[in-house]
């Protein structure tokens, strides 16, 4: 598979408000960096640490991303989905971005 022509730049924190501390929030934005425009539809955002998968959650885009534009993302999971204590050293992949096959 080629090099992914879309760069996530994507965050994991928690939400302090009152109330709802125990919600992680995913922000930042999905980038095309290709030359063509590229569909997105249902991307698939993986939450994990090293090689272990800890959670997918996805996206509803639906949206064609011109060359050099972005899409904001900002969803919020509960912290217990992620099955892990503290949110230190998790990493925020995407995947099964392309809606056009």
């Amino acid at each position: 598979r080629n090099q992914n022509p879309l760069i996530a730049n994507l965050r994991l924190s928690s939400d302090l408000k009152k109330g709802i501390e125990n919600w992680a929030i995913i922000e930042g934005k999905i980038t095309n960096r290709s030359s063509r425009p590229i569909k997105i539809g249902l991307p698939k955002i993986l939450i994990g640490k090293g090689n272990t998968i800890l959670y997918t959650h996805l996206v509803r885009i639906n949206q064609t991303l011109q060359p050099g534009q972005s899409v904001a993302i900002n969803e919020s999971i509960p912290k217990s989905w992620l099955g892990v204590s503290f949110m230190s050293g998790l990493e925020v992949k995407i995947e099964d971005w392309d809606s056009s096959n």
